[in-house]
């Protein structure tokens, strides 16, 4: 006997869900129903970590993502990041410097 993922109660999803990259999520999960739109919309406290080949550009969540850690990104643009409040730079370039602004990011916490 086997259990579909879409018979498992929503804390469990959550529940995996955590272990989860957003990415992964956001293009794996979203539009497969109602239901898992809901459970993605429900999230809280998303953190995003950005290396130098990923494409966040189409993260469908980007207004829910609370901390962002940027590895080796040059070119990344943060005003869609709206609920912003933890942001880790290695290596900031000036482009980064720029857009941290209480007018761009006004969660962010200083």
């Amino acid at each position: 006997m086997f259990t579909l993922l879409e018979n498992l109660p929503n804390e469990l999803i959550i529940e995996i869900f955590g272990y989860t990259k957003i990415c992964d999520i956001s293009f794996g999960f979203w539009n497969l129903n109602t239901r898992f739109n809901q459970l993605i919309r429900s999230l809280k406290y998303i953190s995003l970590i950005l290396t130098r080949n990923q494409t966040y550009e189409k993260i469908l969540l980007s207004e829910q993502i609370t901390r962002i850690v940027i590895v080796t990104l040059d070119n990344i643009y943060l005003k869609p990041f709206i609920n912003l409040r933890s942001l880790k730079l290695n290596l900031a370039t000036e482009n980064h410097l720029k857009q941290i602004q209480s007018n761009i990011l006004p969660n962010l916490v200083y």
